[in-house]
């Protein structure tokens, strides 16, 4: 510490610390400054990533929507006759009427590349040639599937629009045209500029050769004055899908922030900027009121500095020692921390702190000791969990090889193709152990798959799932492969809320379902399955009403061997089941009532219903 001896004095004390706090003053201002200004070009940039995604979100929605309006006007054509042209024409009027404006103009290319019909001119007297079109050759080497095309000026319309194609193909799989879309860049632009409101935000779309999108006047003057054209054709965007493209100053007229990023889903680049003033006015109205806050503390500091050095400074500076003391492991001393009546209770509280400090050393030293139980308990869980599941591979791999041997061989034997058996017990015996070798290779996929899901190897491929679609699809599945006659009454509603979760597991965890309760029905027999929806929780019932005795050759039909007339187990089915539905998050709860009637509940959480 540097001692200086001269007297005393506190006019002289207090002009130094005024000239100290001055200085400090301005060091911090100065600090504040670039420090919000940091903050500030951070937050910006925030900002407008937030918004880029809102505009690449709003820009996807408006190509989807139009992607799913074009499919539905290529089924409708393929079902009503890809040469009738009057009805073509007939269903691009009532498309273009009822979908909006930014949908402005339906076209049909007949097989041989003429456009012949169109939304706006109906069937055309002269057919137009649009052979050299991008996205005719798109959807001709891919047909049945939506390909956008580059930005062009309509002959039609003479707009520069948006092409959107399906290739349509005849029954036999040939090519037989196309159906476009073509959406008004300027309208589409202003749709999806809504998105943005009032945040300052300036936007362009071009697709990857640089081509506008947006040709609209204010989205030309911002990309043509805020980019340079030969310093984004030397950017690798597949490399950068997104960088700031330029840092402005912060109070210049010529500030700017300059931001590209690409789609995240199609082919176009996303420009965004924000207006230099606005921002320069943000950034003041920041800052200025930092400055004015620092300079009200520094007068105040001022003001109450002699007090403080006398009445706390010194008695503090006491205490202080006496914690570090403390932190290094010395005994709490009170003869040290003498003072005034809040310094005495100061020096009380850091002595119950002490206290408090020496009792969470105890408790460490027990919670240590714990840990180190429950990590290694953890350990042996985890290791059991590998030995099982190794055990199982091994099994699986061991009897899966055997099994496909015995199924190859005795294929032969039961279809009888190196000629007749002679005896036909022979042939009813090849059969039943065909029968018994299926049984295992089912069996066998099934452990594999309970192990992968126990030892977390399966794992969900999680989307929107529209659970009505995917439970009527099952169902027709289901039907498919049971020959035994048992059908399936789907009483859900329609409306049901959609569902997050793996599609395929799904279809998986209720054919798994039917198919157990399809060993306790004879033919004829229904499956109902209802759904409900209470306090945003998802419930679905599987229930029927089991036969007294089973038809063992119905059984054998589904692919289960039965050794007895009936069988009461639902085998593998439901422990795969179960181990899905926890997947999930869901329960499963099976229950049967004295008059056969079982009844199987899933149960799916509210995080899982969208």
């Amino acid at each position: 510490m540097l001692t200086v001896r001269t007297q005393p004095s506190l006019s002289r004390d207090f002009t130094l610390l005024s000239v100290f706090i001055l200085f400090v003053l301005l060091l911090v201002s100065a600090w504040m400054t670039v420090e919000t200004a940091k903050t500030f070009r951070h937050d910006l940039y925030k900002r407008i990533e937030s918004e880029s995604l809102r505009l690449d979100r709003a820009l996807i929605v408006e190509i989807e929507n139009a992607a799913y309006i074009l499919e539905s006007v290529g089924r409708q054509i393929q079902a009503t006759g890809i040469e009738n042209q009057d009805a073509i024409a007939q269903l691009f009027f009532s498309f273009a009427k009822t979908e909006g404006p930014k949908r402005s103009i339906f076209s049909w290319i007949s097989r041989n590349q003429q456009l012949t019909v169109s939304s706006n001119l109906g069937v055309l007297q002269k057919s137009i040639d649009v052979s050299d079109r991008d996205y005719l050759k798109k959807s001709i080497a891919e047909p049945w599937k939506v390909h956008i095309g580059r930005p062009i000026q309509g002959r039609l319309s003479q707009k520069w629009v948006l092409p959107l194609s399906l290739g349509l193909t005849d029954n036999n799989g040939t090519y037989a045209g196309t159906v476009v879309v073509a959406l008004d860049t300027e309208k589409l632009a202003d749709d999806i500029g809504r998105t943005l409101k009032d945040s300052g935000v300036r936007f362009a779309i071009t697709n990857m050769a640089l081509t506008l999108l947006t040709r609209n006047k204010a989205a030309e003057d911002f990309f043509t004055n805020h980019f340079d054209v030969n310093a984004l054709l030397a950017i690798d965007f597949a490399a950068l899908p997104s960088a700031q493209f330029s840092n402005g100053g912060f109070f210049g007229s010529d500030a700017g922030y300059r931001y590209y990023e690409r789609s995240s889903q199609y082919p176009y680049i996303l420009f965004l900027g924000f207006d230099s003033e606005r921002t320069s006015k943000e950034l003041r109205a920041q800052l200025l009121p930092r400055l004015f806050q620092l300079i009200v503390i520094a007068v105040f500091l001022l003001f109450v500095l002699y007090t403080v050095r006398r009445r706390i400074i010194h008695p503090v500076m006491q205490i202080t020692t006496q914690t570090a003391d403390i932190v290094r492991g010395k005994p709490f001393d009170e003869s040290r921390t003498r003072g005034p009546l809040e310094i005495e209770q100061l020096s009380h509280e850091i002595k119950r702190l002490y206290d408090f400090i020496e009792e969470r050393k105890r408790i460490e030293l027990e919670l240590r000791a714990k840990n180190a139980e429950l990590n290694r308990i953890k350990e042996a869980a985890q290791l059991t969990n590998q030995v099982k599941a190794e055990f199982f591979a091994y099994v699986g791999e061991q009897l899966t090889e055997p099994t496909e041997m015995i199924l190859e061989q005795i294929e032969t034997l039961k279809d009888q193709q190196f000629g007749p058996l002679g005896n036909p017990i022979y042939a009813q015996h090849a059969y039943e152990v065909h029968e018994h070798a299926q049984q295992l290779m089912a069996m066998l996929e099934d452990i594999k798959a309970i192990s992968e899901a126990e030892t977390g190897l399966l794992a969900l491929n999680e989307s929107e799932v529209d659970l009505s679609f995917v439970l009527q699809k099952t169902c027709r599945i289901f039907r498919d492969k049971n020959p035994g006659n048992i059908d399936v009454q789907l009483d859900v509603n329609p409306t049901m809320p959609r569902f997050r979760g793996d599609e395929l597991r799904i279809k998986q965890l209720i054919l798994n379902i039917l198919q157990a309760s399809a060993r306790h029905l004879n033919a004829g027999d229904v499956i109902r399955i209802t759904s409900a929806l209470k306090a945003q929780e998802l419930a679905l019932c599987f229930s029927y009403v089991g036969s007294a005795v089973v038809d063992s050759t119905r059984l054998k039909s589904l692919g289960t061997f039965v050794p007895h007339a009936s069988r009461t187990k639902h085998g593998l089915e439901l422990a795969l089941a179960r181990l899905l539905v926890a997947m999930h998050q869901g329960t499963l709860e099976m229950k049967t009532t004295q008059d056969r009637t079982t009844t199987i509940t899933l149960r799916f959480p509210a995080i899982r219903v969208i």
